[in-house]
Parts: C-alpha cells; structure tokens; sequence
C-alpha cells in the first residue's frame, strides 16, 4: 500500500512542477469525486438505478476508492476537513452501488473498505518519525537544532534603490488561525517603502499588510481553517523605496 502511495504521490509532484500545485489537485479530485458519488447516490434513490453492482465491479471499485481516500489522507494530513468529506463519499458510493445492501457480498467489501478509510487518521499518528519520541526522552542538555524565524538581506538593486527581501515563519499553536508578524527596517527608508509579503507553502493561508512605517512592517497570516497541531508558514517578503 505504502509503495502505491508513494507512486501517487511521485506522479502528483511531478504535476506540481508543471504548475499544479499538489494540494490543489488533491482538492480538486476530492469534489469531483464527491460530486460523481453524490450524482450516482441520487440515481440509486430516485430509482433510475434499481441492480447491484455486479461482484467483480463491486470489488474494483471499493478498491479504487480505498486507494484514492489514502492518497488524500497522505496529501493533506492536516486538513479534517478532507478526510471527512473522503469518507462520506465511500458512504454514498456504497449506498449507491449496493443498496439495499441485501447480498452477503456487499457487506464482505464495502465494511472492511469503510473500516480502513476510518482507520486512516490513527495510522498517520502511528507513521510519526521516531525522533519527535526521541525528543521527548532525550536528555535536557543535548542540542536543539536552531529554527530561523526571519532572514532578510538588504541590497541596492540595479536602479540604485535601497530594498530588503527574505522570509518570514508565521507560527501558529493548536487551534490557532490568525498570527501577527513584524518586520524592522535598521536604517529606516526615508520614505515610505513598497511592501509585499506572500504565501510560499502548500498550507492554505493569506497574508495581509496591516501597517507599513519608515522603520518596519506588520503582517496578519491567517490560516483558511484553525490548525489542528502545531504548523509553521513560510512567508516571502519584499520591501523597496518608492521610485
């Protein structure tokens, strides 16, 4: 199962590079796949569709969608959101491929299939590196590697304007949705600079330029969703004099 996955995932990075951000397509096949099973759960209750899948169908099926709910769950581990949505999509293809659920065959597939996507959650806590456990036994004098929270570099450019540009990491704890960053400018611009500041992570959030001085900037990160664990957001940030 690991190595499908990885295969998956290989393909969908691939696709990333050309321009598909992975996590948008992972999104993307999750609503269209919802929207088929939701279309296939409407024919089966309005009696458009009256027979069973056949067994051998019945079987591919379940497998395809245990396949495509694991990949979801390995692209977006953070987002609850999506795992729910994978599995009341089973649910409706289920209900929609077997109903009414009177053949021992129906049960034989689709409870085991249900019962591994709901397993899903507690076997990506289980996959956690054993060095976060380490962390926890290690003795309190050993070294922590060092996180850099901001790095900025300040240049001329081509032009002759003073600009400084770097990253930022936007932290947020469990629960949390919206952090407040600052930037210092040392020396201050004269005037008041062009800033701009964007989200460089796979993680769904937004920056906004809440006030810009001579001698600094503040940044609100919000996050589309409260984090569910501990996460961090890389920022590009970009400041320069007015021309």
């Amino acid at each position: 199962m690991r190595a499908t996955v990885g295969i998956f995932q290989s393909l969908i990075l691939r696709a990333g590079g050309r321009g598909w951000p992975a996590s948008a397509t992972i999104a993307a096949s999750i609503y269209i796949v919802a929207a088929l099973s939701l279309f296939l759960f409407v024919r089966r209750a309005t009696g458009a569709i009256t027979a069973p899948l056949a067994t051998p169908q019945l079987v591919a099926t379940a497998i395809v969608m245990c396949l495509w709910a694991v990949v979801v769950r390995e692209f977006t581990p953070k987002r609850a959101m999506y795992f729910w949505l994978s599995l009341c999509t089973m649910l409706l293809v289920a209900i929609g491929c077997s109903f009414p659920i009177a053949r021992a065959v129906d049960w034989l597939v689709w409870v085991p299939a249900i019962g591994c996507v709901t397993m899903l959650p507690i076997a990506t806590r289980m996959r956690l590196p054993k060095s976060d456990t380490r962390s926890s036994t290690a003795p309190t004098d050993a070294a922590t590697p060092e996180q850099v929270l901001q790095q900025l570099t300040r240049f001329r450019t081509v032009d002759g304007r003073d600009a400084i540009r770097g990253t930022l990491l936007a932290e947020f704890v469990s629960g949390e949705r919206l952090t407040t960053l600052f930037v210092g400018f040392c020396p201050p611009f004269e005037l008041l600079p062009e800033v701009e500041a964007n989200v460089n992570d796979e993680l769904e959030a937004d920056v906004k330029l809440a006030q810009v001085l001579h001698n600094g900037a503040q940044l609100d990160v919000r996050l589309r969703e409260p984090a569910e664990e501990a996460v961090a957001v890389s920022i590009e940030f970009f400041a320069s004099e007015r021309i």
